[in-house]
């Protein structure tokens, strides 16, 4: 037993992000076209505000605007053009850029708004929506989309910042999204969307989004806060709706870039199952994750599939990716930089092997640059249980196998099917059953004449230490290559 210590045309097109745009991918054809990214967070309810910019611009006095909402100049000079845009001044005694505020109850929302940035001054412009709570000074959540202020950083960025309501305006939270490059020009009008459901919050200018969770978003909102820069500015077509549903999407091509930015051996990519196969497909989530080498060499590629475990069920798309980048299949792949496709599938249940069948069916035709008999497959925890699984039920399919951390291995039935594939079994020497679970597999695999088992046990190490042990072991790449 090895014993050692790790650090913790005919198919559907694929998704890649590189930086700026987001790319659809057919593999066999090699051609690119440019898509929009994954969509905003939700989708535009009932229309609660529409351009709310008539009556009194007088600064300080609240006007009431019908459904409960009241508007009020809090800083600066606004007026209002023929055009039906309003042109925002600052007043240096009032201490603050121009601000006009709708202030009222808000809930899940989705608020857009048209913006200008002037020529002159160069210092000061930028342009934001936030939105604030009553108990706290600050921004619940803010979208600033920054050319020259000097009070964030340039590009777009979302914030939430909480200050005490006393004088001492002691900061208590700032958490940042961002910032991303953006590029505005002056005198050119741009739209921002912001969107805020729950905890979540997404934000769109030019093309450009960002996304970001934290549950202090997940709060009352008190007021609708629009902010050009101390060197003022222009808006127009403000509107604001109550969010509906909620995009399972949304986030994931922000942290793709990110991903993919940080990396340095593999791109990662997200793949949509086609429309027609997700039948078959029983509870795989409608993306999954691919990553190749960023060098590709030419030839087929082996295949090696990561089966998540069972936290991955009830996380959303975005978080998954993230995860999978940190401690999953994608970070293994990047830190082992070998010439191998990963493939990492998303499933809302229990790995069931008659859809995972279905699945290595359709990705060996879509995918002409596979290798099919040099299919690989590992995972950890639920992961290591739909190794196991599979394996026996299609052991063919497979050059070598690598159930890991996981308690269903004890039972002897069918393992002489096994005794020809490799197989490596490894697990948190502190994993509770699965220690002795994994330990009888190998027993009983040796039992029935395998001479091709490894076993590995990190000493000391819990669930988490052993799925992140096992994730950033290069050598059990090296040693699956090598069957």
């Amino acid at each position: 037993m090895d014993s050692c210590n790790r650090g913790d045309e005919g198919r559907e097109i694929i998704m890649r992000l590189s930086p700026r745009f987001l790319f659809v991918w057919a593999v066999a054809a090699l051609r690119f076209t440019t898509i929009a990214d994954a969509g905003p967070l939700a989708e535009k309810g009932e229309l609660i505000l529409s351009n709310p910019f008539e009556g009194s611009l007088e600064k300080k006095e609240l006007v009431e605007i019908g459904n409960g909402w009241q508007r009020r100049i809090s800083f600066g000079e606004w007026r209002l053009q023929e055009d039906g845009s309003l042109v925002a001044e600052n007043v240096p005694e009032d201490g603050h850029g121009p601000v006009l505020t709708y202030i009222a109850p808000i809930g899940d929302m989705v608020i857009e708004c048209e913006f200008k940035i002037p020529s002159e001054p160069k210092a000061n412009r930028h342009f934001r929506i936030f939105l604030d709570h009553q108990d706290y000074r600050g921004h619940t959540i803010q979208s600033t989309a920054n050319v020259s202020s000097g009070f964030r950083p340039v590009g777009l960025t979302l914030q939430h910042i909480s200050k005490s309501a006393d004088d001492s305006k002691k900061t208590i939270q700032d958490i940042e999204f961002g910032p991303t490059d953006i590029e505005l020009k002056p005198d050119t009008w741009y739209k921002m969307r912001l969107d805020v459901v729950g905890d979540k919050a997404w934000t769109s200018v030019n093309g450009v989004t960002l996304f970001g969770r934290n549950k202090v978003l997940d709060v009352v909102k008190s007021k609708i806060g629009l902010n050009p820069g101390i060197a003022g500015g222009s808006i127009r077509n403000f509107n604001a709706w109550s969010a509906k549903g909620e995009n399972d999407d949304v986030g994931v091509s922000e942290a793709l870039q990110e991903i993919n930015d940080r990396f340095q051996k593999v791109e990662v990519e997200v793949i949509s199952w086609p429309e027609e196969e997700r039948g078959n497909f029983g509870d795989l989530k409608r993306l999954a994750f691919m990553a190749y080498p960023k060098i590709r060499p030419s030839g087929k590629l082996p295949l090696l599939i990561a089966l998540h475990g069972a936290g991955g069920k009830q996380m959303t798309l975005q978080e998954q990716l993230l995860r999978s980048a940190r401690v999953k299949g994608l970070a293994l792949a990047d830190l082992a930089g070998k010439d191998l496709i990963l493939l990492e599938p998303n499933s809302a249940d229990s790995w069931d092997p008659n859809t995972l069948d279905k699945m290595l069916d359709y990705v060996l035709e879509a995918y002409s640059e596979i290798d099919p008999s040099r299919v690989y497959v590992m995972g950890h925890s639920m992961g290591g249980t739909g190794t196991w699984n599979w394996i026996h039920q299609s052991r063919s399919r497979f050059a070598a196998a690598a159930p890991c951390g996981f308690s269903s291995g004890g039972n002897p039935e069918g393992v002489e099917k096994l005794v020809d594939l490799p197989v490596w079994g490894m697990v948190g020497g502190d994993d509770g059953n699965n220690v002795i679970a994994v330990q009888k597999m190998v027993d009983n695999l040796r039992a029935a004449g395998s001479t091709k088992v490894r076993h590995t046990v990190f000493p000391g190490a819990k669930h988490a230490q052993g799925n992140a042990a096992v994730f950033s072991s290069v050598e059990l790449i090296e040693w699956m290559l090598s069957h």
